[in-house]
């Protein structure tokens, strides 16, 4: 059994990777931002797990909590933020100081990094991202993931570190899809940026969990030359690329609808929506995923990172297929009474 150190626990898919390492009988020593955010990890009390609370910046602290770690688990992060500092300050300090003391440790951990897609960039010419692709990030989101993954792989010839690059990360218990799910259960409306189809990549977080189980197990890691392409870079997604319309559909028809009204929005309006949007978080100091960043990335492109490497390394493939997932996802949202 492994001694694991997990940021980002009281996080989506960081909630759901500690229960199933605990699962697996691991212990698990997470950090927690404040004292009262244990109260946001869906497994309150058990013998394998520890909280320490504190802050990534901490490096002399961050050090201590990570001795005798045999992995590292890094998925705390920033989707938005009101001021652009905090979010390069949680996104790349942060990465970096991980990895830091990772490499200061007497037997440095298997760190892996959980970034995103938008650290690589849209698609070019329909074809699906790969990690010997030079990153092209278009919003400040993407370059921060981008910033954090330079940041841990300038240590990569004394940690071994791998990084996963997941795609829209969907499931129980997730709220950033629930809106998808509503309007289509409520108004059997479902908008889409623009009127050109655009693709995405998703994965659903059980099949996520399997495969960062996999990467620390057999996975390839970062050159230690710190080379930012190739080898130790892994995008995780469902082989199955879908537009927003689709995937619209594909909802539709988990919720039990035969179809749902696709509703192109007009770039100009959907700019404007989300100006308006952030500039009234910002008012009341606080952020959110509708914003102009986001936008950026709405009308970029196709968002579809390739898995080849997946299947011929790990043999690997989801355990359900995308409508499948989609549906296990409008029956946990439906006992939950999030949709009706």
């Amino acid at each position: 059994m492994y001694k694991v150190f997990v940021t980002g626990a009281t996080g989506y898919i960081g909630g759901h990777l500690v229960e199933s390492l605990l699962a697996e009988g691991h212990h698990v020593r997470c950090l927690l931002r404040h004292s009262g955010r244990r109260s946001a990890l869906p497994i309150q009390c058990h013998s394998n797990l520890e909280c320490v609370t504190g802050d990534l910046q901490d490096t002399l602290r961050l050090r201590e909590w990570l001795r005798d770690c045999d992995l590292v688990y890094h998925l705390a992060g920033l989707t938005s933020a009101r001021f652009r500092h905090d979010l390069y300050r949680t996104n790349v300090t942060g990465s970096g100081a991980v990895a830091e003391a990772c490499a200061m440790q007497r037997r440095p951990p298997r760190l892996i990094i959980v970034s995103s897609l938008a650290a690589a960039g849209t698609a070019t010419q329909g074809h699906a991202r790969s990690s010997e692709d030079a990153s092209r990030p278009v919003s400040e989101y993407g370059r921060s993931k981008r910033a954090g993954e330079l940041a841990a792989i300038r240590w990569a010839n004394q940690v071994p570190i791998s990084i996963v690059r997941p795609g829209i990360v969907f499931g129980e218990r997730n709220r950033e899809m629930l809106p998808l799910f509503q309007s289509i259960a409520q108004f059997r409306l479902h908008a889409v940026p623009g009127y050109v189809p655009r693709r995405v990549s998703l994965v659903h977080h059980e099949d996520l969990i399997t495969l960062l189980r996999q990467i620390q197990q057999r996975g390839r890691t970062v050159p230690a030359n710190g080379s930012d392409r190739g080898a130790g870079i892994y995008f995780a997604a469902d082989p199955q690329h879908v537009s927003y319309a689709e995937l619209g559909r594909m909802i539709a028809r988990s919720l039990g609808q035969r179809r749902a009204l696709i509703l192109p929005i007009a770039e100009p309006l959907a700019w404007l929506a989300a100006a308006g949007n952030q500039g009234v978080n910002f008012l009341r100091g606080r952020s959110d995923s509708f914003n102009l960043d986001k936008m950026r990335e709405a009308f970029a492109g196709d968002w579809i990172g390739a898995t080849e490497s997946l299947q011929s390394e790990f043999n690997f493939r989801p355990a359900k297929s995308l409508q499948a997932r989609l549906d296990q996802t409008a029956r946990w949202y439906r006992e939950q009474g999030w949709v009706s």
